[in-house]
């Protein structure tokens, strides 16, 4: 696979090509002392919708403790909102920053450096996989578990060299990953929501079901009369002036044949105080996106 991108330094177009993956197995630290692989995978299908997630996370009692991700088809064109997922209490966790990776789990954790995350991560798939678990084909599904969390721009440098001019001011890792004991596949087209719990017996299956048959369409408070005061002032990375020129500078790239297309941005930031799920709610009632997701990692 070959991966093409256009780039503009002092004015000249440059085309990088993404280098073939090792041919060596990538080494994984050794993390027995804070791992242990599940046996089984145990699994069922129920008839029910897919209404609310913010409400049945709730029920099930996730909190920034269990580093929930999920991901939510919450509306948009119904060809990209096949399936939503709800990954959550992870048996590992994978956090690479700065070429250092960090495993932790509720047993300890352990660094080791990570020149190839992405090698590393192939490697933890295959190790923590459970040693029996059903075939996601055989359910009609395109996964049964596995890892779930974000890759973040940045994390381009280590499959192309790329100059570091941007500060790092927030501090997010490259990668961050669960490999979750449970989780839930919703498949909106067929009306199922599929149950898969790591060493899980009837009584945890029978209480995620019972938590997803109570759900019901909820509205945030905030639409229902409540209006922010607005007092709150608004940040930005950049001043006008200076995407203003961005955008100029970008325009006579253009014009000199230099690029054909350029990625401009300016960060805006408003302080929030409240219940960042609720916010999410919030958003998601007034913004329901084929892409949405919600991440605590």
């Amino acid at each position: 696979v070959h991966v093409f991108q256009q780039r503009c330094r002092a004015g000249h177009a440059q085309r990088l090509s993404l280098p073939a993956p090792p041919r060596h197995r990538y080494m994984i630290p050794d993390f027995t002392e804070i791992f242990q692989r599940a046996d089984s995978l145990a699994h069922r299908s129920v008839r029910t919708p897919f209404t609310d997630p913010v409400r049945l996370m709730r029920r099930l009692g996730i909190g920034s403790s269990a580093f929930p991700v999920l991901l939510d088809s919450a509306g948009g064109d119904p060809r990209l909102c096949r399936y939503s997922l709800l990954a959550w209490d992870p048996r590992l966790r994978l956090t690479v920053a700065g070429g250092q990776a960090s495993l932790s789990s509720p047993a300890g954790k352990i660094t080791a450096p990570a020149s190839d995350p992405f090698g590393l991560l192939r490697e933890l798939l295959k190790a923590a996989a459970p040693r029996q678990s059903p075939a996601a084909s055989e359910l009609g599904l395109p996964l049964a578990g596995g890892a779930f969390g974000l890759v973040s721009y940045d994390a381009n440098r280590y499959i192309e060299r790329l100059p570091r001019q941007a500060v790092d001011d927030l501090g997010f890792p490259e990668l961050s990953f669960i490999f979750p004991r449970r989780l839930l596949v919703h498949d909106h087209h067929q009306g199922a929501t599929h149950i898969f719990v790591e060493d899980g017996g009837t009584a945890d299956l029978d209480a995620i079901e019972t938590a997803l048959r109570e759900q019901s369409p909820s509205r945030p408070p905030w639409l229902d009369g409540r209006q922010p005061d607005g007092s709150a002032a608004a940040g930005s990375n950049l001043s006008q002036r200076q995407f203003e020129d961005m955008v100029r500078q970008a325009r006579e790239y253009i014009y000199a044949g230099d690029i054909f297309q350029a990625n401009l941005s300016r960060r805006l930031e408003l302080e929030y105080a409240g219940d960042s799920l609720e916010l999410y709610e919030a958003l998601r009632q007034v913004n329901p996106s084929p892409f949405a997701g919600y991440l605590e990692l």
